[in-house]
């Protein structure tokens, strides 16, 4: 039996592809949490608090709770395995961790959290880091909201000529990914779920004008934009086992669910 800890898109899109129950744990007693993970061979942590108001919130929702969840399901079911969502937020390189002080309280919790999986006595861990998702959702991810825009508004605007590059990866691509993870025995980790073929906001622009010709694109100089990490290896999904997919076959998909 499959337990994620979180609802949302990513659960949806993985609900759809095998049974698994979508159970939020973080305001169960003690109790509670051991009866219920001792139910599961499979614990897909992938509740997080994106928004914390402060490091005290990030820690108890993002830190505390995975401790609790790992320490707990050791503890009940030692043989489960337990795949922790964790985050790139606390990257500078793909292999390499920010400092520590440049963190901020959303990733400095991710970073505790991720370390002390890894280092957990649980022998079936897997902490997976996801590149940039593509939710098809305007109110999610950048790549949708400029796909929104370019529909309804038939107008968008491009930071800097559209140079910053991103690594998309479709929810349900991630969620295919997991589901692979958890029917096979994975040597490493630590993995990344990232195509490994990054693509700039120009040129999503210059498919989204192809697909509707009298789009107005603008350009919006700005300094000190901060940089998103998108150049990643393929070494993780092809342990894995990569699965193919066309950027532009879900963007012509979320721009028809748009126009409907």
């Amino acid at each position: 039996m499959i337990l994620l800890t979180g609802h949302g898109a990513l659960g949806e899109s993985f609900s759809t592809l095998t049974s698994c129950d979508i159970i939020s744990s973080r305001q169960l007693s003690a109790g509670q949490m051991e009866t219920l993970l001792a139910q599961y061979n499979v614990i897909i942590h992938n509740a997080a608090n994106l928004n914390p108001t402060g490091p005290q919130e990030a820690v108890d929702d993002n830190f505390l709770l995975t401790k609790r969840l790992i320490d707990t399901a050791y503890k009940v079911r030692p043989d489960v395995r337990f795949v922790y969502l964790s985050s790139m937020s606390f990257l500078k390189e793909e292999k390499e961790y920010l400092d520590i002080g440049s963190m901020t309280d959303y990733s400095f919790s991710k970073y505790l959290a991720e370390v002390y999986c890894i280092r957990h006595p649980l022998k079936k861990v897997n902490v997976v880091r996801c590149s940039t998702i593509f939710y098809s959702d305007e109110k999610r991810d950048g790549l949708s909201k400029l796909i929104y825009d370019a529909v309804k508004s038939g107008a968008i605007t491009l930071i800097n000529n559209g140079n910053a590059k991103r690594d998309f990866i479709p929810v349900e691509i991630v969620a295919g990914y997991l589901h692979k993870i958890i029917l096979r025995e994975i040597s490493a980790k630590v993995l990344t779920l990232a195509s490994a073929n990054a693509v700039s906001f120009a040129t999503v622009a210059e498919c989204l004008k192809k697909r509707l010709p009298s789009l107005t694109i603008q350009n919006k100089p700005m300094d000190g934009v901060k940089q998103v990490l998108s150049d990643f290896s393929d070494s993780s999904i092809k342990e894995i086992g990569e699965i193919d997919f066309i950027l532009e076959d879900f963007i012509d998909k979320y721009i028809a669910a748009i126009q409907s």
